[in-house]
């Protein structure tokens, strides 16, 4: 596989992503609408996070590559909280009704691949928490954006 850039930024966007989904889940969308643009969503975070994971594993090299593999399963969980909302949402009848095993499907496999980082990286699952995710504001402070008062 092409060795990937930017890992820590494409795991924030990946991030954002699901939290984005996760507030629209919220606002109670006509299921008819929006329904089948989450679950291409859905189906493309879960893509990008299986590339993401392979070429970390591939990439021996990678000075900060245990700090990467602590973020994409940070990502993970975040991905996995927004699994739940979409089964609990099955589960009521009021929107994925019809895609409850596609949900469990990938809720099992994204568990599955956390495990697996946790395995290839020897990372205790207590050092991973959400606690740790970082915002918005953190990240632009990291990154060294600032706000300009024009």
């Amino acid at each position: 596989m092409k060795s990937l850039r930017g890992y820590e930024e494409g795991l924030y966007y990946m991030g954002l992503t699901c939290r984005r989904l996760k507030e629209g889940l919220a606002l109670g969308l006509d299921p008819d609408l929006f329904e089948e643009h989450f679950l291409d969503e859905v189906d493309y975070i879960d893509s990008v996070f299986d590339r993401l994971q392979q070429s970390l594993l591939e990439e021996q090299h990678l000075i900060q590559r245990k700090e990467y593999s602590h973020q994409l399963i940070l990502s993970r969980q975040i991905f996995h909280n927004l699994l739940n909302d979409m089964l609990r949402l099955s589960k009521e009848g009021l929107s994925f009704s019809q895609q409850g095993e596609l949900i469990i499907s990938l809720q099992n496999k994204n568990q599955s691949r956390i495990d697996e980082v946790i395995a290839s990286f020897n990372l205790d699952k207590s050092e991973v928490s959400p606690e740790e995710v970082i915002t918005h504001e953190e990240m632009n402070i990291l990154l060294g954006e600032t706000k300009s008062n024009h």
